[in-house]
């Protein structure tokens, strides 16, 4: 009887494991039309206040790849447009890239839907993000294989007494086998 228990048991854990292995797979394709969608996601950390994160997303018959990095702003916090009407305020969001053999970047970087406002410790119009945006680059890729965009993000944070130093964070974005 112990004999079969134990048969019992391991089978259990084994079909256990099994359906784990199943549900977890690390960019599993999905298939929203006729294409089918591959994305991967990257974690660059919390810094002034500000979450960052990125994936991109291309189309498994397709080398364009969308790149979203996601910034995820703390209550109370504004993150400055890259587009600012003078620089005597404060400092926009800048972005660069180093360049890649494996990718060729299409334009500048698109950012999300800002909001403007006049803002009294600056005496101007600015231009900022509450709570979370994207921005947004679009590359082509040169091989099949996986590969790695690096790069920056230079900006700074204000609430409505102070505002932080502007701070580099490194990007590295993981882009999957074709």
């Amino acid at each position: 009887m112990q004999k079969f228990s134990k048969i019992i048991i391991v089978f259990g854990c084994s079909l256990f494991l099994f359906l784990i292995t199943q549900s977890c797979t690390v960019n599993k394709s999905t298939s929203n039309s006729v294409l089918e969608r591959k994305i991967t996601f990257s974690f660059h950390g919390l810094e002034n206040n500000v979450l960052w994160k990125s994936e991109a997303e291309w189309q498994a018959n397709n080398d364009t790849i969308e790149l979203r990095i996601n910034a995820k702003i703390e209550d109370g916090w504004h993150l400055y447009s890259q587009n600012l009407e003078s620089d005597e305020g404060p400092l926009p969001t800048v972005f660069s890239f180093n360049k890649s053999d494996s990718c060729i970047f299409l334009g500048k970087v698109f950012e999300g839907t800002a909001k403007e406002e006049y803002d009294q410790n600056f005496g101007m119009n600015v231009r900022f993000f509450q709570n979370r945006t994207t921005f947004t680059q679009r590359v082509v890729r040169t091989t099949d294989e996986p590969f790695t965009i690096s790069g920056q993000v230079n900006y700074m944070v204000c609430d409505d007494e102070k505002c932080l130093p502007p701070i580099d964070l490194d990007l590295r974005i993981e882009v999957g086998s074709k």
